[in-house]
């Protein structure tokens, strides 16, 4: 089963890496928190879905849930019985905590909240979404090419006007770069392999890229999660040497 990564949640959860000072709740937050847990100790779904703000992001390739409405029906998935004992056996006072303008957080980031009273983040795993991670993970290999198969889990499959990319991340902590012209299927053979790749935090509200190494070439794909386009998801930038040779918006994120 791949680990699950915690940057990839959120970009609450990527920013919890960073090293955090972390305070008891003033009476303001302390408001925020009570209500929540008021809303979840009731047992009702519909209530406390209004506590969240979307997309509420799932471990890959687990779609995100995007509305309350979803949320409600995917309930079970996220919220079993030990996380579900976790929020309603928390204290405010000693389980929950500012960490700065980052957010409030229960249990050193098992869930965020923002300074509004909406949860930004869940940083825990049911077992039915772990045996749904697998399912869809192994349905994704059946639909690669064989040379391809070998992953810890998914990152991302995305489309340019030229190309398709796809970046999965392997079992040593690297990542695998993959591509192909558009019009090719991932059953075939990429046109590219690159391994070794490296994440990279790209400033502190969550953005980062992937950069691999082939001799004199560089690639790189920008993973926008913050900023005023929110139609723009991320970018490919081919280098020679420190000459920028292509870059290219992705357009379009595909589906196994």
């Amino acid at each position: 089963m791949a680990r699950f990564r915690i940057f990839c949640f959120s970009v609450v959860l990527f920013l919890s890496a960073f090293s955090t000072t972390a305070y008891s709740l003033d009476q303001e937050n302390y408001e925020l928190v009570k209500d929540f847990k008021a809303a979840f100790l009731k047992g009702d779904k519909r209530e406390i879905s209004t506590f969240f703000k979307f997309p509420l992001k799932r471990e890959k390739p687990i779609r995100s849930i995007r509305t309350s409405e979803e949320l409600t029906e995917r309930f079970e998935e996220v919220f079993d019985q030990h996380l579900s004992d976790i929020i309603n056996s928390s204290d405010i006072h000693e389980d929950w905590d500012a960490v700065g303008w980052r957010g409030i957080m229960l249990q050193n980031g098992v869930l965020w909240m923002d300074y509004d009273g909406k949860i930004m983040a869940i940083n825990y795993q049911s077992e039915i979404e772990k045996a749904l991670q697998h399912r869809l993970i192994n349905t994704e290999r059946k639909n690669l090419h064989k040379s391809l198969t070998v992953f810890e889990q998914p990152v991302l499959d995305w489309q340019t006007k030229r190309f398709r990319v796809r970046i999965d991340e392997m079992d040593d902590h690297k990542y695998r770069y993959a591509s192909w012209s558009k019009d090719k299927s991932p059953l075939t053979k990429p046109d590219l392999v690159l391994s070794d790749g490296a994440w990279v935090p790209d400033g502190s509200g969550g953005n980062h890229y992937y950069i691999f190494k082939n001799g004199t070439y560089t690639y790189k794909v920008y993973v926008y999660v913050l900023g005023t386009d929110t139609t723009q998801i991320g970018v490919l930038d081919v280098y020679k040497n420190d000459k920028k040779l292509l870059s290219e918006d992705f357009i379009k994120i595909m589906k196994p």
